[in-house]
């Protein structure tokens, strides 16, 4: 029995062996203070700037603040879309490619169900998915080449409180063998790595 439900005869087995992280994704203040007393991690989103690596840093420091009031120890991560190329401007043709075929219509739909929740913080999801451009991807995005993501990556490795970035990938085979080929050995931030192998 608990505040909003009742289950009567309810067994849940077998029963975890140890403590189950749970992994929140808050952005708007509510959110974030929730994460920030209730979860392990917390994805700490920005505005969905372009090769903005610090994007997701103001969300960072209001979680460690929020856990600072809650005596937890929440900790940070972003989630971020790579897309790269030999140059930039081949990674940023991908780019253009993928705006083209957007679904108007669909991200409309979005936007009016957003737009729904009058009382929706600007940086709640809903506020963000209200002003967001018509886009494949309106989250963390960093579009470059291996060289140009490498270097973002590192900056985005210095955000003081950051504990590690989900990384997703506009084709994911090949996408996750350039960043092992190809960029994860330009990253000044992986080089303890690379000298340990």
């Amino acid at each position: 029995k608990g505040t909003y439900y009742t289950m009567n005869d309810c067994r849940l087995g077998p029963l975890p062996s140890r403590q189950i992280p749970l992994i929140c994704a808050g952005t708007s203040d509510p959110g974030v203070a929730f994460a920030a007393k209730h979860c392990t991690y917390n994805f700490c989103s920005g505005n969905g700037t372009m090769n903005d690596p610090r994007d997701c840093a103001d969300t960072v420091t209001r979680l460690y603040a929020q856990t600072a009031k809650a005596g937890t120890k929440t900790r940070a991560l972003a989630l971020t879309l790579i897309i790269a190329d030999e140059t930039d401007e081949a990674a940023m043709a991908k780019w253009e490619h993928y705006k083209a075929g957007v679904d108007l219509d669909a991200l409309g739909w979005s936007r009016a169900q957003a737009g729904a929740d009058k009382y929706a913080a600007d940086n709640s999801t809903a506020g963000r998915i209200r002003r967001r451009e018509p886009l494949p991807n309106s989250g963390s995005r960093l579009i470059g080449s291996y060289a140009s993501v490498a270097r973002m990556l590192d900056e985005m490795a210095e955000i003081d409180g950051l504990a590690g970035v989900m990384l997703t990938f506009d084709d994911f085979i090949i996408g996750v063998e350039q960043f092992g080929q190809r960029i994860q050995p330009l990253m000044r931030s992986r080089g303890k790595l690379a000298a340990a192998a």
